[in-house]
């Protein structure tokens, strides 16, 4: 086995073959599932480094729907996390006005992120080239987009100012924290 399909045509390649011939279904299928682990935790660590560096339009269309969905997750985490430890420029500690600043800046840049998407979801449809399951990611994260928008607004409205707040915290679905972690350790 080289590679799992999903019912909606998309293909995710295993980082290592599994034979099933001469084998037990027991020890086949239990590799395949380690594989298939290891493979996706791959697929997830390089969609993060590549929604990271900033290549969104690279990450969307080379990976797989679900690390890709899960990558754009984690990034928004990274962010809003860094914007709530913004510091005044002035006294050097964090504070309402810094943070607000911050997020207010971030939500600049989510709102260019979700016309990114907009255009290579109109530009999709447009070419009609059978993509239905890229279309698919892309409405996905369309909704991500604006619920990231909508979140960031809320946690200005409410002055949220430390990573800590329960109105933050409550939001958390993915936390990627890479300092003293292995990148496999974060799943």
């Amino acid at each position: 086995i080289t590679a799992v399909i999903s019912p909606h045509g998309e293909e995710f390649l295993l980082d290592k073959n599994v034979a099933t011939q001469e084998e037990n279904i027991e020890t086949w299928m239990s590799e395949l599932d380690k594989v298939l682990h290891e493979s996706v935790r791959g697929g997830i660590n390089m969609a993060v480094s590549r929604c990271q560096s900033g290549d969104a339009r690279a990450m969307i269309s080379e990976q797989t729907a679900q690390a890709a969905l899960v990558a754009a997750q984690v990034r928004w985490a990274i962010d809003v996390e860094a914007a709530l430890r913004a510091k005044n420029s002035v006294s050097g500690n964090i504070d309402e006005k810094s943070t607000s600043a911050a997020l207010v800046k971030l939500l600049g840049k989510k709102e260019k992120e979700l016309t990114d998407i907009l255009a290579m979801l109109k530009d999709s449809r447009k070419e009609n080239s059978g993509k239905e399951k890229h279309r698919t990611l892309l409405e996905a994260l369309v909704v991500h987009e604006v619920q990231c928008r909508d979140l960031g607004e809320s946690l200005i409205s409410e002055r949220v100012t430390d990573a800590n707040d329960f109105e933050w915290q409550s939001q958390l679905r993915h936390c990627w924290d890479s300092s003293g972690m292995d990148a496999d350790d974060a799943f």
